[in-house]
């Protein structure tokens, strides 16, 4: 198949991620502490495909039929200390 090809002679496509957060404390008297926390996880929802089908001797050989990960994740959260 590949004979004496070399460590890493088939590779796939890049991979590009961005995730984005924001934070806000609030303080009520000396001792409770609000947080509000956002996070976006892949924020410009750009796809990561996986990696293509490495066995030749099949139709799909080459292929890529999967992404890594799911779409734009948002996670919203209220920390409240005291």
């Amino acid at each position: 198949m590949f004979g004496n090809a070399g460590r890493g002679t088939l590779r796939g496509p890049a991979f590009y991620d961005t995730d984005f957060s924001v934070f806000k404390d609030f303080k009520f008297q000396e001792r409770a502490q609000l947080e509000l926390r956002a996070e976006i996880f892949n924020l410009f929802n750009t796809p990561q495909f996986a990696l293509p089908n490495n066995l030749l001797d099949t139709p799909n050989a080459g292929q890529i039929t999967s992404t890594l990960h799911e779409s734009r994740q948002i996670q919203l959260s209220v920390n409240i200390s005291f």
